[in-house]
């Protein structure tokens, strides 16, 4: 019987890095290699989420949401998950209304929720993020991943 061969690459499949935002309740986006179309133009983000179940899930649901992307969409050959978080208030989960916010605002600048996101939570309009956030940083942040 021959022996199995192993084959592997130098360059890394998953990188982590240490990182201040990295924390129980955060956001996440995750960010392709090229832009996907939307109704209104296109974005490389591919998935806005929040850390339900804690500080490991960013890395697990970056993980399986990259497999589904290699599958489904065509031409993405990596991904990257970009960390954001709020400042704190007593008795508000502001990660949640971040998420809720970016999905909104997202959803107002390309016509439809990101490729993997599937409903809203929330906010229903993008007058209701005002009431928490700045659109207009919340538009920044979004337009920036475009590059």
């Amino acid at each position: 019987m021959s022996k199995l061969r192993v084959t592997y690459r130098w360059d890394p499949a998953m990188k982590v890095h240490r990182s201040s935002l990295w924390t129980k309740r955060m956001v996440y986006v995750l960010i392709a290699n090229r832009a996907i179309k939307y109704l209104n133009g296109r974005s490389r983000v591919i998935y806005i989420g929040t850390t339900k179940r804690g500080e490991r899930r960013p890395a697990s649901s970056a993980a399986s949401k990259s497999i589904q992307a290699f599958a489904e969409l065509r031409g993405v050959k990596w991904t990257e998950v970009h960390l954001l978080s709020s400042e704190r208030r007593p008795n508000t989960e502001t990660w949640r209304l971040l998420e809720s916010a970016l999905l909104i605002v997202f959803r107002s600048l390309y016509g439809k929720l990101p490729y993997f996101n599937k409903r809203l939570d929330d906010f229903r309009k993008l007058e209701q993020v005002d009431d928490y956030f700045r659109s207009k940083n919340l538009i920044k942040i979004l337009r920036g991943f475009e590059r």
